[in-house]
């Protein structure tokens, strides 16, 4: 078995040379062992780099070696497996042995199955060793053998053993392609049949012979498939011991995602005590497609300077006479690492293993057998504002991602590609794909990009107001020559220091120097800004200005922000409203941000909603979808009235675009949509409402495609005829989700097509299911739409009669809200023109309700956009009002208005009144980030945190810089919340790590309490997760009274003192239900 040897710091030289000691463990092994050394090594800020590499480990001084004559440690079944041997020392001289023993042992496992409803089927097997051959062999000094031994199918392992030494080397295959068979286990599992190949590829014209072997005799269908459908498929009848069958292959077989399927079933015997059972196997078909493969040679510098062009020389051998275009890339290689990007195969792409999509169920592995064994026994034991938390610090991160346009290939299968390197330092990878009408290919260089004198910066990704920390600027002489240098640092924006520098540095060639300075964040949102220049570089015969370096750090409000809503009536010529005589604390926020809405009828603010919407960064499907509405309906000239800066028409085509994107990429296979990805559980309203955006963007004039909508479309009639689509256990109150749902589905579907009269009329009759007067109003337009106006106007006007209730209600899975509900039915009745008596009430009624509410989910916010949207461009009666906002200025209109100010624009008040002979309605909003922490909040739902070293000890307020830390977080509701929003904001000393945390190299070694955690972590596996710069987000479902806890990884970096904010929590779409934890000390990262 692996071990892991946890091995002691140690410290770099002056050229970045350092030795580590490892204590030998392996004196006793009879064969070389591989070693694997992971080691991280902290830069100047104390980010780790981290590197493995694998050294072999020689047991004596001298060993045979083995060389495969074979590729990827795999040969046919039933051929010889041929290898090269020979006995060498370590300076690789071939030396003679007498009496070489060389072993062919097969690996024989015996297979067993086990089943559970929580892992399914899962095999495990007991592995016996076969000697199948042993033999004796001379090798002449100087000299080498080769062996050729025969295999059948399976794992084999070659032995070489030295009779000299005793010492032995041993090298494992397997016969058999992996591809040519579907059953890697190396048996058949009881529901599954195997299939094997007789070729790796194959071409139009060719016959495949197939192996079936079935866990039990039976009979069935072989078949091949694609995704139009069966093309091939013959009866067959599978005896115990398998079979092979033969097929075809036509030359209208020119597609890749060709698979052999076979169904064999085995019949029920009541005399036998045997149940029928289904086996089912499945296999690509590769065809043979490498005569269209184009091979791509590039030649590029080893090195170059940054800021120069970058020659790129190609050469194709083969052409097949066709033109080809080729396009080049050249990107940054630290980029590429982060998830180990390969470079783009287009001969892949087209000609490689298609997807198989399936839909399978029956309940065959259900079925008990009862026989005469007896019955086992059972053993125990063994041996607040848009960002959830305060916005994200502006990041500035320069990427270097360069791309030429397509050129084409010369008739000597030459061509060239300049790109232009910017000011960057490092590694770029050349990346090269080539393409002609029937051949594809790709290629790959790299060189490396450095200037003589190279200045970086280790600082943390952000700070909030009042950190401290230690910046570090490495100066790097790549010269042969010493140079003394002068550097000045100058620091702006909302970064302060004291700390001054040496008049002069000196570095000898190749050598490296770290300057340090200490700075402090100030208050506010924005950037602190660093401005290098280095002067004094100097080299025979050329000339150097200085070197200029530009650093940008984005800097936060240390705590969340606060966010504060005012309504009122102003009457002509009464005194002023002062913000600051309701506000107390106005005087105590930093970065306040004042937007009023101003209108002569009450406000619905939707300057607020859209600029929330707009800003919102969590991405669920209900978020993303929310979010492109403003973008769909809201052109620049409305935008503009709103006081929000327009987007143009590119950007905006752009940002729906993109958000197509990716709700498409939310679509499940059935054709509804998932919360967060395709592989989440079906969101059954969400799935309308998503419909719902998408058609209407088709309108729009922006493309879907079809086989997206149509797959959609038939899953929401599929909702509206059979309610038993609609799975309601999770939710409070089955009819009302099954109603909100159908009836939605019943809208979409009219407006934007038509739906089945029939069923709407019976969806009518169980009007007392509708959870709000929103679902009345769906299904009344659908029946109107499709001519039922008796029925319609009915429902029409018993919309405006149920209000939702929602503790009647609960839980249903709409998304919805009080507030919600009545802005989407006053939307409706706006958009299509619906008149009902009592109509004109539902604006009043709904600024009323928003008066009481503080805070708004994303699905509130879009719905009072709708609702308020096509009153925008609508002449009203004439308001007035003066505005002081350090200074006074005086403004009247005729539509609804809306103002922004900021920090700086406030003065020591904020003032309304209204000059004017009409009444003047104001909803003004005061948002800003307090300048001490706020209290814990355990009302709702009780949130703490726990930071952890590895050894199981708690973090107090001191972290050594490159320190591992587990933060464990514990939530606890008061009431059940489905749709719980966590925001742990991060201490700039601290950077999330990769939280694959069973990878981790030394969380296995952890204590025992942290192994607990980890092993417990899987009882709560949030919906979803995301590591944010500053922030670890997680969607999580909180059952009421039941401790649920969350894990993640970080790791202390930059030196310096930091504020530690609280974690938050909230429902995303009830934004009352929340918590925020208390806050600590501040975190003490210490250097090493």
């Amino acid at each position: 078995p692996n071990r892991v040897i946890e091995l002691s710091e140690s410290w770099l030289d002056d050229v970045g040379v350092g030795e580590l000691s490892v204590p030998s463990e392996w004196t006793e092994r009879r064969s070389p062992l591989s070693l694997t050394l992971q080691a991280s090594v902290q830069e100047s800020g104390g980010r780790p780099v981290t590197r493995r590499a694998t050294l072999s480990m020689w047991p004596g001084e001298r060993l045979p070696g083995i060389r495969p004559l074979f590729a990827d440690g795999r040969v046919d079944a039933s051929s010889e497996a041929r290898f090269e041997i020979l006995v060498t020392d370590p300076a690789g001289t071939r030396l003679a042995v007498n009496d070489l023993t060389v072993r062919l042992v097969q690996e024989r496992r015996d297979y067993f199955w086990q089943f559970s409803s929580n892992e399914g089927w899962r095999s495990s097997f007991n592995q016996k060793d076969l000697v199948l051959s042993a033999q004796r062999h001379d090798i002449a000094a100087g000299d080498q053998i080769e062996v050729a031994l025969p295999t059948e199918w399976g794992w084999y392992r070659l032995e070489a053993e030295d009779p000299e030494t005793g010492l032995l080397s041993s090298v494992r295959f397997h016969a058999g392609y992996s591809w040519q068979e579907n059953a890697e286990e190396g048996n058949v599992r009881p529901d599954k049949v195997r299939l094997t190949l007789d070729k790796p590829r194959y071409q139009a014209g060719d016959v495949v012979s197939v192996g079936v072997e079935a866990p039990a005799a039976g009979q069935g269908y072989l078949m091949v498939e694609s995704a139009e459908g069966p093309l091939w498929w013959q009866p067959i009848e599978v005896p115990a011991e398998g079979a092979h069958f033969e097929l075809p292959i036509p030359e209208t077989w020119a597609r890749h995602d060709l698979y052999v399927s076979a169904l064999v079933v085995r019949p029920g015997e009541r005399s036998a005590h045997t149940v029928p059972r289904r086996a089912v196997g499945l296999l690509h078909l590769p065809l043979d497609r490498e005569d269209r493969r184009l091979t791509i040679q590039l030649e590029v510098p080893e090195k170059m300077r940054p800021g120069r062009t970058l020659p790129v020389q190609l050469s194709l051998p083969e052409q097949a006479g066709e033109t080809v275009r080729v396009i080049v890339s050249a990107v940054d290689v630290g980029i590429l690492n982060l998830t180990n990007f390969e470079t783009p195969d287009p001969f892949a792409a087209f000609f490689g293993q298609r997807g198989y999509g399936i839909d399978h169920l029956d309940i065959y592995a259900q079925l008990i057998e009862v026989g005469d064994t007896r019955r086992a026994q059972l053993n125990f034991g063994g041996d607040q504002d848009s960002d959830r938390g305060g916005v994200s610090p502006i990041t500035s991160i320069e990427l270097v991602a360069l791309q030429s346009t397509p050129v084409i290939v010369g008739p000597d299968g030459m061509a060239e590609v300049h790109l232009q390197v910017p000011d960057f330092n490092g590694e770029l990878r050349i990346m090269a794909q080539a393409w002609s009408d029937s051949a594809y290919g790709m290629g790959e260089a790299h060189t490396t990009v450095a200037a003589p004198l190279v200045a970086t910066l280790a600082a943390p990704r952000f700070l909030a107001g009042g950190d401290q920390t230690e910046l570090a600027i490495d100066l790097t002489n790549l010269t042969d020559q010493p140079q003394t240098l002068q550097a000045e640092l100058q620091v702006g924006g909302l970064l302060a220091t004291s700390a001054s520098w040496p008049d002069s540095i000196q570095l000898a060639p190749g050598a490296r120097t770290t300057l340090r300075m200490l700075v402090e964040a100030g208050a506010g949102i924005g950037e602190g800004t660093l401005n290098l220049v280095v002067d004094g570089l100097a080299l025979p015969d050329e000339t150097f200005a200085p070197l200029e370096q530009h650093w940008r750090i984005g800097v936060r409000p240390a705590w969340p922000a606060q966010t504060l809503s005012f309504v009122a009536a102003l009457q002509p010529d009464s005194s002023a409203w002062s913000l600051q005589q309701l506000a107390p604390q106005y005087e105590q926020l930093d970065a306040r941000s004042v937007a009023v809405s101003l209108s002569a009828r009450p406000p619905l603010d939707l300057a607020e909603h859209v600029r929330e919407l707009f800003a919102y960064p969590y991405g669920c499907a209900e978020q993303t979808t929310s979010g492109l509405y403003p973008s769909l309906y809201a052109r620049s000239e409305l935008l503009a009235s709103l006081g929000i800066r327009g987007q143009d028409a590119e950007a905006r085509q752009t940002r729906i675009e993109i958000g197509i994107e990716r709700l498409l990429g939310m679509q499940r296979y059935n054709g509804s949509f998932g919360l967060w990805n395709s592989d989440g559980e079906e969101e059954f309203w969400l799935t309308a409402y998503v419909g719902d955006f998408l058609l209407r963007a088709v309108e729009e004039g922006f493309s879907v495609p079809d086989t997206a909508l149509e797959s959609l479309r038939t899953r929401l009639l599929a909702y509206l005829q059979n309610p038993a689509q609609i799975e309601a256990y999770y939710t409070d109150n089955a009819e009302r989700t099954r109603f909100a749902v159908q009836a939605y589905a019943a809208y979409v579907l009219t407006r934007h097509g038509q739906a089945p009269l029939g069923s709407l009329r019976q969806l009518a009759q169980q009007r007392e299911h509708a959870p709000s007067g929103l679902a009345l109003a769906q299904l009344g337009f659908a029946l109107q739409r499709m001519g039922d106006g008796g029925r319609a106007d009915a429902l029409l006007s018993a919309a405006l009669q149920h209000p939702r209730d929602q503790g009647r209600s609960g839980w249903i899975g709409d998304y919805g809200s009080p507030l919600r509900d009545l802005a989407l039915t006053l939307a409706l009745f706006e958009e299509h023109s619906l008149v009902v008596s009592g109509r004109d009430q539902l604006h009043l009624m709904l600024s009323e309700q928003l008066r009481e509410r503080p805070w708004l989910s994303t699905q509130e916010r879009n719905a009072l956009f709708l609702a308020g949207r096509h009153g925008l461009s609508r002449v009203g009666e004439t308001w007035q009002a003066e505005v002081t906002a350090g200074v006074t200025s005086r403004i009247k209109g005729d539509r609804p208005r809306a103002l922004r100010f900021n920090e700086a624009e406030l003065g020591d008040d904020f003032q309304l009144s209204n000059p004017g002979t009409a009444t003047l309605y104001q909803r003004t909003t005061l948002t800003g980030y307090p300048r001490s922490a706020l209290p814990a909040d355990e009302h709702e739902i009780a949130v703490s945190r726990r930071m952890l070293r590895l050894d199981g000890s708690e973090v107090t307020d001191e972290l050594d810089s490159g320190e591992l830390v587990l933060v464990h977080l514990t939530l606890r509701a008061h009431t059940r919340v489905h749709d719980a929003l966590v925001v742990d904001l991060l201490p700039a000393g601290l950077e999330l790590e990769n939280q694959r945390l069973d990878g981790s190299a030394r969380l296995p070694n952890a204590s025992t309490e942290i192994n607990e955690l980890l092993q417990r972590r899987g009882e709560h596996t949030p919906r979803h997760e995301a590591w944010l710069g500053d922030r670890y987000v997680a969607a999580v479902d909180l059952h009421e009274g039941v401790r649920t806890e969350l894990l993640y990884l970080a790791r202390a970096v930059t030196p310096g003192i930091y504020r530690v904010p609280p974690p938050l929590v909230e429902s995303m779409y009830r934004p009352s239900l929340q918590g925020r934890g208390a806050t600590p000390p501040d975190l003490h990262v210490l250097a090493r």
